[in-house]
């Protein structure tokens, strides 16, 4: 399966961006610093890939986003949190696996 994206805004003021992955996939880099308070559902089917949601400032250099507590966001089951920092850019890849098929949502408040 390769990655496809669609973003949406819910409703006013609230954006969803979704990235569906399969095998060794790296999706799309979105423009998030207008995100605030962002959240990121990851599921689906594994198939032994870890999932990672990575940010940079300078869509070059791609770091591991971490949760609330500190924890790198590089998931192997299912996992909901919020995400830590603020970059300008953020993205979801897969790594291995053998029929990834994962959905990973983020949801935030865009500010202005």
């Amino acid at each position: 399966m390769a990655t496809t994206f669609n973003g949406s805004q819910l409703e006013r003021g609230i954006q969803s961006l979704v990235w569906t992955l399969g095998n060794a996939d790296n999706g799309q880099s979105i423009p998030a610093v207008r995100l605030a308070d962002k959240t990121v559902q990851i599921a689906g089917t594994f198939g032994g890939a870890t999932i990672t949601l990575q940010g940079s400032n300078d869509d070059t250099n791609w770091e591991t986003l971490n949760d609330a507590d500190g924890v790198a966001i590089a998931k192997t089951a299912s996992f909901l949190g919020l995400i830590r920092e603020n970059p300008k850019s953020i993205r979801a890849i897969s790594s291995g696996g053998t029929g990834t098929a994962v959905t990973v949502t983020v949801v935030a408040k865009q500010v202005t």
